[in-house]
């Protein structure tokens, strides 16, 4: 039998059949009249899971406005044709279940992996994010977390203690799960205020998994991420830098403003859009 990642990649390879580019389409009654007949009934309710993990994977769309069809994106033309190329764990943690208030570490490291990719991806579109500010922005990252785990919502703008937090992922119970607050890039100053704003206003003693995402719009993008951990460090909420990731995620332990001994897991995550 096959598996549902099978079965992604006999989507994937209809496109390779027909050396489709970037934007090329399949249509959808390709695979009802030629494809799903051959799979056994079980590998056909997989055929619905399998194209969501490419959908929320980025490497197409499913467009139903006329003729049905997939799309194939940017990510999936430049993964395709790459010999080394095979699907992640991540893109199929899709509708993972979320047991309860404890927020899982594999989700927690999801959540940051689906806006890091994302992030990294809209960083080689600049017609995308040139138009956009920073509410904007913020936008299309939600969107990569709506609707992605059982059980849960991800909303933005949401009241949450003293203000406003521009993500928040909550489970069916109403209890805080993820936070993040989205920032242009101001420089230290602006750093360590914006750090400020989610400890002092945004985020509770249960809020333990939090992320700052922040637009760097300086054209030296190196010379911003060469200060983070040192910046990090004097924060007065400081307690352990853990690790620089990829490049331009930074992972720190912080306090919480009036309990030193609750910590907070803080993912500094920088993305260039010039």
């Amino acid at each position: 039998m096959k598996t549902k990642n099978e079965i992604a990649e006999i989507i994937l390879d209809q496109f390779r059949k027909t050396n489709s580019r970037a934007g090329h389409i399949v249509m959808l009654r390709l695979f009802y009249h030629n494809i799903i007949p051959k799979f056994n009934p079980k590998e056909r309710d997989l055929f619905a899971a399998a194209a969501d993990v490419l959908i929320d994977g980025g490497y197409m769309t499913y467009e139903k406005d006329g003729l049905e069809c997939f799309r194939l994106t940017d990510k999936g033309y430049e993964s395709i044709y790459d010999d080394d190329f095979e699907l992640t764990s991540t893109a199929i943690i899709k509708k993972k279940s979320i047991p309860n208030i404890d927020f899982p570490d594999e989700i927690y490291k999801d959540v940051l992996t689906t806006i890091k990719q994302y992030g990294k991806d809209l960083e080689q579109k600049p017609k995308v994010y040139q138009s956009q500010d920073e509410e904007g922005l913020r936008d299309h990252f939600l969107t990569n977390l709506t609707g992605r785990y059982e059980r849960t919502t991800a909303t933005g703008e949401t009241f949450n203690r003293q203000g406003k937090t521009d993500i928040i992922l909550k489970d069916d119970k109403g209890n805080n799960l993820f936070i993040a607050e989205c920032k242009w890039w101001k420089g230290a100053k602006g750093f360590h205020e914006t750090i400020n704003q989610l400890f002092d206003n945004y985020i509770s003693w249960r809020d333990t998994k939090v992320a700052l995402i922040f637009f760097v719009d300086n054209k030296a993008f190196s010379d911003v991420i060469d200060q983070i951990e040192t910046e990090g460090k004097k924060h007065e909420y400081y307690v352990n830098f853990i690790s620089k990731n990829n490049d331009s995620n930074f992972s720190f332990i912080f306090r919480q403003k009036d309990d030193e001994k609750n910590q907070v897991k803080v993912e500094m995550m920088f993305f260039h859009f010039v």
